[in-house]
């Protein structure tokens, strides 16, 4: 059974005795209320923030349930808060955006791929146009290596997901998000095949197609995310029997205890996955909404290893404010930061909120073991 680990503190053990042992009649008393559940295709293992582990079996699943405490961080505490007239003032005049915070999540870690990435999100200030993006991977195309010669998209990255609050047209004011680049394959002979995903589910549903960063599909499912709560993503590579990967995108409602699978792409190509750093930003993409107060947290990161055949932790990443050599202006106050637990990014449109931060190195102590999502 994997716990939660404290790395800097070696006092805990005598309290990691107790814990385990009182998680262990946890896990009795969980898996045999279960055992009554069908036996179908699916084993789905669920970690609840305290160590214990759940266990289901089923052959479709849309929601899944476990156990995580919130806590509340005093933001007053990292930057001075603009009052509503300048809130007001910096919407109706600002030629530039709010501040386009950047955290560059340590996962690239030994051959540098993984097939699944979880990660605990929360946003206690969430106005309108709003952007939670919580990863943004590159392709590992080793796969595809004995049948083209290149493989590239346009330098983009293959994929971005996260979480946003929109008044765009034709999308839910609260949903999440899952696009994904076209990647192009070239073989010996010149001929080119381009890998378009195919949104499968949720069944009857139709993604969008974009070309303004390169050519690729998103889909924006409705989810009725709330400030203050705190909630979990999953995004993985599932590998199905004489076919194609499939890339899933779930969500967790840590207060309701539910899972929730948004939906699910074919990748066009077998044996898929991840590769390399991941990056979270945190955006306000109109200047009408720039004065505003945005807040992200982040924590419990964690990667799926096929080479390795477990989940890993994440405990660090690079953070900065990305204005210097963009096309878009940016411009307002900013702080970011870690505790023992959480990384935290908040923004403003509003000037000398804040003093102005450098690109730093930031770290966790403590991150949730195990797996937040296992199919089999």
């Amino acid at each position: 059974m994997q716990m939660v680990r404290d790395r800097s503190n070696k006092k805990c053990k005598s309290n990691n005795t107790i814990r385990i042992m009182r998680q262990v009649i946890i896990t009795i008393l969980s898996l045999t209320a279960l055992s009554c559940l069908a036996q179908n295709t699916w084993t789905i293992q669920v970690w609840n923030k305290n160590g214990g582990l759940h266990q289901f079996r089923t052959d479709d699943v849309d929601s899944i349930t476990f156990v995580q405490n919130s806590s509340a961080r005093n933001w007053e505490d990292v930057m001075t808060f603009p009052s509503q007239v300048q809130i007001n003032r910096v919407n109706s005049t600002s030629e530039c955006r709010s501040p386009y915070l950047t955290g560059w999540l340590y996962t690239a870690i030994g051959d540098s791929c993984f097939s699944g990435y979880a990660i605990d999100f929360k946003a206690d200030y969430l106005p309108q146009q709003t952007y939670c993006c919580l990863a943004t991977f590159r392709l590992d195309t080793s796969s595809l290596s004995s049948k083209y010669v290149t493989v590239n998209n346009g330098d983009h990255y293959y994929s971005y997901s996260g979480f946003q609050r929109s008044i765009q047209p034709n999308h839910p004011e609260y949903n999440g998000i899952l696009s994904i680049w076209d990647t192009y394959c070239t073989d010996k002979s010149g001929k080119t095949d381009t890998l378009k995903a195919a949104l499968i589910y949720p069944e009857g549903k139709e993604a969008v197609r974009y070309n303004h960063e390169g050519d690729g599909v998103s889909y924006h499912p409705e989810y009725n995310w709330k400030p203050g709560n705190w909630y979990r993503m999953l995004v993985q590579c599932a590998e199905k029997q004489n076919g194609n990967t499939q890339l899933e995108f779930w969500v967790a409602d840590l207060d309701t205890k539910t899972w929730t699978k948004l939906c699910v792409f074919d990748m066009g190509a077998p044996n898929l996955q991840f590769k390399g750093n991941t990056a979270v930003f945190l955006e306000d993409w109109l200047t009408e909404t720039a004065g505003e107060i945005r807040s992200l947290e982040i924590k419990n990161a964690r990667i799926y290893k096929r080479s390795l055949g477990k989940w890993v932790n994440i405990y660090s990443g690079y953070f900065n404010d990305r204005d210097s050599g963009q096309s878009i202006c940016y411009s307002g106050s900013y702080q970011y930061g870690s505790d023992d637990t959480t990384f935290w990014m908040i923004t403003t449109g509003v000037l000398d909120c804040a003093e102005p931060q450098d690109g730093m190195k930031l770290s966790v102590n403590f991150s949730e073991g195990g797996s937040p999502l296992i199919l089999e």
